[in-house]
């Protein structure tokens, strides 16, 4: 079984984030925010998808109510 890991994404830069990420040998994120946008843009699901893509991270949302992205 492989392990689980959490993390928040407000108090770090994005770089920060995916370099933390990185570090930690994570390959997939997903998002299980109840309301998937951001006073953040760049962590707003499409640039993190294409953040996180950048980097070989997969992106999967998770919220109830995010309907363009799929569900888990």
């Amino acid at each position: 079984m492989h392990p689980v890991y959490t993390i928040g994404y407000s108090n770090h830069e994005l770089e920060t984030f995916i370099g933390l990420l990185r570090a930690n040998h994570i390959t997939a994120v997903v998002d299980v925010r109840s309301q998937p946008n951001s006073r953040l843009p760049q962590v707003n699901p499409e640039p993190l998808r294409a953040a996180l893509r950048r980097h070989g991270i997969m992106l999967q949302a998770g919220s109830r109510s995010d309907r363009t992205l799929g569900r888990l």
